[in-house]
């Protein structure tokens, strides 16, 4: 089975599908296909989980002024996602050396650092191909340092 590390836009994507995101769900659900016929296992980090909430808690807040509603409607959505099968929750366990890889793919891919971290964390719980609709990352994918999911699977 092969791993797919999400970015967290993916999964705020997927929970708040509007008009302007339709084709990134569309995306993702393709993607669910292969989960369902057991080919891939979905993987996410606490790291994605903290930028997911506070996606879904500044969107909410817009169309919202109850900030408690904000959040336990941010979590009820996360849960949501979380519940679905082949969603594994993993937490790597980061090494001093890590943060001068993350510093390396700052420098050499002007990453972010949240994104840096996410591209260790990827490698580190060995998956398969990191899929994200952020373009930060298309030098990565371009450079073979990490492999595009929505090619490998065909969900462009």
């Amino acid at each position: 089975m092969k791993k797919v590390y999400f970015d967290a836009n993916v999964v705020v994507s997927y929970l708040l599908a509007g008009e302007k995101t339709q084709n990134e769900r569309n995306a993702v659900l393709k993607l669910f296909q292969s989960t369902k016929r057991q080919e891939i296992m979905i993987c996410i980090t606490p790291l994605c989980v903290d930028e997911v909430l506070h996606s879904l808690f500044k969107v909410l807040k817009v169309q919202n002024k109850d900030l408690q509603y904000c959040r336990k409607e941010s979590i009820r959505l996360l849960h949501q996602f979380l519940k679905l099968t082949l969603v594994s929750f993993e937490s790597p366990n980061y090494e001093i050396e890590d943060i001068q890889t993350i510093g390396k793919y700052m420098l050499t891919y002007s990453l972010r650092s949240r994104d840096a971290f996410h591209v260790v964390a990827s490698k580190k719980l060995h998956c398969d191909s990191f899929f994200t609709f952020d373009t930060d990352f298309d030098e990565l994918f371009t450079n073979k340092v990490l492999i595009n999911a929505r090619e490998t699977y065909t969900i462009i």
